[in-house]
C-alpha cells in the first residue's frame, strides 16, 4: 500500500499537468480578439504619428515657400543694369576690365571688378528667360539659402520652435533680396555656415572650403566673409588643442582634425582668394569696400541708403517725430523689427548655451562679427540674418542636447504647435501675395514679376542714342547713370555712376556740388561737368530724386527740356537744341502721379 503523500503528490502534479494543458486553450481562445485590438491600436497610434510627422513637416516647407513669394517682386535696383551690360562686354571682349569702362571723370581710375562671375551669369540667364527669369531665379538662390541654413543645425529642435528661430531671419533677409551678387553670396555663406558645422564631427569637409572661395572670389567681393567663417572655425580648432582645454568637450570633437590639416586647408583658401583676374589686388579688395562704410561711413552713409547704420534711421524719426512717436514708427518697419528680434534671439541663446559644456567660441566670434557688419551699414541685414539664425539653432540645439542626453529625434515636438505654425506662414503668405504686406514695409514691394514702373528711365535713355546727341551725359542719379550705361556704355561716357569701387570721392563731391548749383541757378555746375570746355554732356534728371533741378532748368533758357516721362527729363543746351531741331518737350507730363 502507497504512502498518503504519494497520493497527494500524484494529484497535484496531475492537476498542474491538467492546468497546464488548458491554459495553451485558455490563450488561445482569447489572443485573436486581444491581438486584432492591440494590433489597431498600434496602427492608430503609427497613423497618428505619420499624420502629425506629414503636418508638421509642412512648417519647414510653408517657411521656404514664403522665402520664395518674399523675393517675387518687380525689378527696381538700379544696379542691375551696369552689372547686364559689364557682362555683355566680358563676353563680347573675351576680358574682363582693368580700368574704369565708362565715365569720362575716373576712367583713369583702376577697376577690380570681382562681380564679374555673377554678371556673365546672369546674362545667360537674362537672354534666356528675361527679367521675370532673373527675378525667378533670385528667388531661387535666395531660398536655396534659407535651406541650407536651415540644414545647417537644429536637427534635433521642433519644427514649430525652428521655424519661430527663422521667421524674422526670412523677412531681413528677403528686405534686401535684390538682383545683384549679393544673392549669391547669401547662398555660399549658408554653405559656408553648412561647413563649419559639419567639419567638426566629420573633418572631410574642410576640404570643400577651398572650393567654395574659388568660386566665390570670382562673383562677389563678399567672399571674405567665407574667410571669416573659416578664420573662426580654425582659430577654434587651435584653442582646443591647447593642454587647458583639451579635456573639455569643445576640444573632444576636434581630435581628429589634426592642426596640420587646418593650416594646409588654410594655405589652399588663400591661394583659392587670389585665383582671380586681380590676384592680390583682389584678395585685398573687401577691405577697400569695407573702409567706404566704416572709416569714411560720414560721407557716403548720408548719400547712399544701404550705408545707412540702422540707428541712423531711428535717430531721424526721432528727431522728426520725437521719442515715442519715432520708436513706434521705427518698430512698424517690419524688416528694422525683425532685425533686433533677429539679433535678441541670437544672444539669447548664447545665454540659453552658456552653462552647458558646449559652449562654441566661433559661433560668438562669428556673432559678435556679424552683428558688427550689420551696426555698421543695413546693407549687411540679410548676412547677419542669416549667420544669427544658424547660431541661434546650433546654440539652442546644444542646450537640449544636454538636457536630453540620448535623443535622437526632435524634442518636445508638439503637432498641435506644427498646425498653427504652418497656418500662420501660410497667412503671412497671403498677405505677401494680396499687396497687404506693402502697409507694413514698402508700399511698392508687391508680389509680382517684371520691372517697376516709371521708374529706370529707360525712354529717356534710348533717346540719347539720336544722331548727333553729346557723346557725354550728366545723370543727376547715380542709379539711373546705370540705365543710361546699359543703352550707352561704354561708347557714350557718364559723368559718374553707382561703382563705387571705381568713382572717387571727389568725383562724388562735385556730383552733388553740381547737383547743388543747379537748384541755386548758379552756372558754375555747368564748368563742373564739362572740365575740358568740350562738347557740353547732356542732362538727364531722374523725376523721383531730381524735381528741383528739373524745376530749375526749366526756368533757364539756356537749357531746352527735350523729352520728358514720368520717370526722367532730358536737357540740352539751348544751342544744342537748335542745331538738332529739337523742339521743346512738354514738361506735363513730369507732373504725373508717380509710384
Amino acid at each position: 500500500m502507497r504512502p498518503l503523500s504519494f497520493h497527494f503528490s500524484s494529484l497535484s502534479i496531475t492537476y498542474s499537468r491538467f492546468s497546464a494543458s488548458l491554459q495553451p486553450v485558455h490563450t488561445m481562445s482569447r489572443s485573436p480578439k486581444s491581438a486584432v485590438l492591440r494590433n489597431n491600436q498600434s496602427q492608430l497610434a503609427a497613423k497618428s504619428a505619420s499624420d502629425a510627422a506629414w503636418f508638421g513637416g509642412l512648417a519647414p516647407g510653408a517657411l521656404f515657400v514664403l522665402t520664395f513669394v518674399m523675393c517675387c517682386f518687380p525689378l527696381r535696383d538700379f544696379d542691375f543694369w551696369w552689372h547686364l551690360r559689364t557682362g555683355e562686354l566680358i563676353l563680347e571682349r573675351g576680358t574682363v576690365p582693368f580700368a574704369d569702362w565708362y565715365t569720362y571723370t575716373d576712367h583713369d581710375q583702376p577697376w577690380i571688378d570681382m562681380h564679374w562671375g555673377f554678371q556673365v551669369l546672369i546674362v545667360g540667364v537674362y537672354r534666356s528667360l528675361g527679367i521675370n527669369g532673373v527675378i525667378l531665379v533670385k528667388a531661387a538662390l535666395y531660398t536655396a539659402a534659407v535651406i541650407v541654413g536651415w540644414k545647417s543645425a537644429g536637427r534635433l529642435l521642433s519644427r514649430s520652435r525652428k521655424v519661430l528661430i527663422w521667421l524674422p531671419a526670412v523677412i531681413a533677409i528677403t528686405g534686401r533680396a535684390y538682383e545683384r551678387p549679393e544673392m549669391l553670396s547669401v547662398l555660399f555663406l549658408a554653405i559656408a555656415l553648412f561647413l563649419a558645422e559639419q567639419c567638426r564631427t566629420q573633418p572631410k569637409w574642410i576640404w570643400a572650403w577651398p572650393g567654395l572661395i574659388l568660386v566665390w572670389a570670382n562673383c562677389h567681393a563678399l567672399f571674405i566673409l567665407g574667410i571669416v567663417v573659416w578664420c573662426a572655425v580654425a582659430g577654434e580648432a587651435l584653442v582646443g588643442r591647447l593642454t587647458f582645454f583639451r579635456k573639455r568637450p569643445l576640444a573632444r570633437q576636434w581630435h581628429s582634425l589634426a592642426i596640420s590639416h587646418v593650416i594646409g586647408c588654410s594655405v589652399l583658401i588663400v591661394l583659392a582668394a587670389m585665383m582671380t583676374p586681380y590676384g592680390f589686388d583682389g584678395l585685398m579688395f573687401p577691405w577697400v569696400l569695407y573702409r567706404k562704410f566704416s572709416t569714411e561711413n560720414d560721407f557716403y552713409s548720408v548719400r547712399i541708403g544701404e550705408f545707412k547704420a540702422p540707428i541712423m534711421f531711428l535717430q531721424e524719426l526721432i528727431r522728426a517725430h520725437g521719442l515715442p512717436g519715432g520708436l513706434i514708427l521705427a518698430l512698424k518697419n517690419l524688416y528694422f523689427s525683425a532685425e533686433i528680434i533677429v539679433f535678441l534671439m541670437g544672444l539669447a541663446s548664447f545665454f540659453a548655451v552658456f552653462r552647458t559644456r558646449q559652449f562654441r567660441l566661433s559661433r560668438l566670434l562669428l556673432f559678435i562679427g556679424f552683428s558688427h557688419l550689420a551696426w555698421v551699414a543695413t546693407r549687411n541685414t540679410s548676412v547677419f540674418s542669416l549667420v544669427s539664425a544658424v547660431i541661434a539653432s546650433a546654440n539652442f540645439e546644444d542646450r537640449d542636447r544636454v538636457a536630453h542626453p540620448g535623443a535622437t529625434g526632435r524634442i518636445n515636438e508638439v503637432p498641435l504647435w506644427n498646425q498653427i505654425t504652418t497656418l500662420g506662414l501660410g497667412l503671412l503668405m497671403v498677405l505677401f501675395i494680396s499687396g497687404e504686406w506693402g502697409h507694413f514695409v514698402e508700399k511698392w514691394k508687391v508680389f509680382g514679376l517684371g520691372e517697376a514702373r516709371h521708374w529706370f528711365g529707360h525712354d529717356a535713355a534710348k533717346f540719347c542714342q539720336r544722331k548727333g546727341m553729346p557723346q557725354r551725359a550728366f545723370v543727376a542719379h547715380i542709379g539711373l547713370a546705370g540705365t543710361w550705361i546699359y543703352h550707352n556704355g561704354p561708347d557714350k561716357k557718364v559723368f559718374m555712376d553707382p561703382r563705387l569701387e571705381v568713382c572717387t570721392r571727389a568725383t562724388f563731391e562735385k556730383f552733388d556740388q553740381v547737383r547743388a548749383l543747379m537748384v541755386q541757378g548758379q552756372k558754375e555746375w555747368e564748368q563742373i561737368i564739362n572740365p575740358d570746355h568740350a562738347e557740353m554732356p547732356v542732362v538727364i534728371l531722374d523725376n523721383h530724386f531730381s524735381r528741383l533741378q528739373i524745376l530749375a532748368l526749366l526756368q533757364s533758357s539756356q537749357w531746352r527740356l527735350v523729352f520728358a516721362d514720368p520717370s526722367a527729363a532730358v536737357f540740352l543746351s539751348a544751342e544744342q537744341a537748335e542745331t538738332l531741331m529739337l523742339p521743346p518737350a512738354n514738361p506735363v507730363v513730369l507732373t504725373e502721379i508717380l509710384d
